[in-house]
């Protein structure tokens, strides 16, 4: 409200207010004078305080009512915006960071229970992979057997730590983002439930998973050398880390029949996330996760670069997760400690390990073996490592890999 408004009117309602706390004292001093103690000397000062008490009153009423004129715009702005994310994160400014804040950072995006305010809940797109659009209102804001599902990642995983894995109550429904609604939702063929697996370890899987599928078309490529070189089909057995994915066929003109393929695509990558080997990397996972449980969609899958819009799905919240985020979330997870084997709760109680089953096996050989076999509890795993960069960096398909500072 205008200051020369508002000043004109307290002053109104002040000289208008001001009569009615003087009558009121005057009342009760003509009671006064009325009574016993007509001679009260006080009854003169009580309607100079009422004069003071109209203007006061005055006063209070104006700015009650000019209070909402000036403030509802930013009210209504305000009224219920919360922030839980910590500050947003580009891919150039994660490259800075040091290994422990870079993973600090992730942390608290782990936590962090999303808001509206932030980009939570997707009305305008589904839970899919591949960014899919569905028609605002189809679908509830929350829903428990499509998603989105949850307000955090440790919503799930919990158990029996942060990144852990989740009970039942955790288990989560995967059904590829069907824009209708009125299907039953547990018929295995819309939705099929998923237990919350643990992330202790994912890094090293991811490795795994690397060097496997490195292996794998490393055979491809010398069969194919062969097959050229003596002008006859070669048939190979593709097996790495002990793990054999059938044979492959590779003719002399560079033609390869990959009937004999088991557990594996076509194009030898090994995926090892999701339970049917769905997602490649930690972040292809937490991207896709990060959609369809939370409705918080990060810039690289669904930004303007490759859908043409900065909300795509229609929340009101543009950019809702910087790359440098992504990044910070799948150091976190790559760097949470590794599962080991679990001590005996009592001293006389054996190990159960492959050490033991060796010792067992093993003829006793003096004290040196009695020495050798004797058991003693696994180091503890250094809660930070060199983050490798081909975990951290951006999905090769979208950018090159930026190296991580330690």
């Amino acid at each position: 409200m205008n200051p020369l408004l508002l000043h004109a009117l307290t002053v109104r309602l002040a000289s208008s207010a001001a009569p009615y706390g003087e009558y009121f004292y005057s009342l009760k001093g003509w009671k006064a004078r009325r009574s016993p103690v007509q001679r009260n000397p006080f009854c003169r000062e009580e309607i100079r305080i009422g004069r003071h008490w109209g203007y006061l009153v005055a006063v209070i009423l104006a700015v009650c009512l000019a209070r909402p004129c000036a403030g509802n715009a930013m009210a209504e702005d305000l009224f219920g915006l919360e922030q839980a994310m910590p500050e947003r994160l580009t891919q150039e400014e994660a490259a800075q960071l040091r290994t422990d804040a870079l993973v600090a950072h992730g942390r608290a995006l782990f936590v962090a229970k999303f808001t509206a305010a932030e980009g939570a809940g997707r009305p305008g797109a589904t839970g899919a992979i591949v960014p899919t659009k569905a028609t605002p209102g189809s679908l509830p804001l929350f829903f428990r057997t499509a998603g989105p599902d949850s307000n955090a990642c440790r919503g799930c995983h919990n158990d029996p730590v942060t990144g852990g894995a989740g009970e039942f109550v955790a288990n989560a429904f995967v059904s590829e983002g069907f824009r209708d609604a009125n299907f039953d939702t547990l018929d295995p063929q819309l939705s099929n439930e998923r237990g919350t697996p643990a992330l202790n370890g994912s890094g090293l899987v991811e490795l795994l998973a690397r060097e496997m599928t490195r292996d794998l078309r490393g055979q491809r490529q010398s069969a194919a050398a062969a097959a050229r070189s003596t002008g006859e089909a070669v048939r190979v057995s593709l097996t790495t880390k002990g793990v054999s994915f059938g044979h492959l066929r590779v003719q002399p003109d560079g033609f390869m029949d990959v009937s004999e393929l088991e557990g594996i695509d076509q194009d030898l990558l090994v995926r090892p996330f999701s339970q049917k080997g769905v997602f490649t990397s930690l972040r292809q996972f937490s991207v896709n996760a990060l959609n369809a449980h939370h409705g918080i969609q990060a810039v690289e899958r669904f930004g303007a670069p490759t859908t043409d819009t900065a909300d795509f799905d229609r929340d009101g919240v543009a950019d809702e997760l910087d790359a440098g985020d992504v990044t910070a979330l799948v150091a976190f997870q790559a760097l949470l400690s590794t599962p080991v084997s679990a001590p005996p709760k009592t001293p006389s109680t054996p190990p159960r390990s492959s050490e033991a089953e060796r010792c067992s096996t093993t003829p006793a050989a003096g004290p040196a073996t009695s020495q050798r076999c004797r058991w003693s509890p696994p180091p503890s795993p250094s809660p930070l490592r060199t983050i490798p960069q081909a975990i951290c960096a951006w999905p090769t398909w979208r950018s090159p890999c930026v190296s991580i500072s330690t």
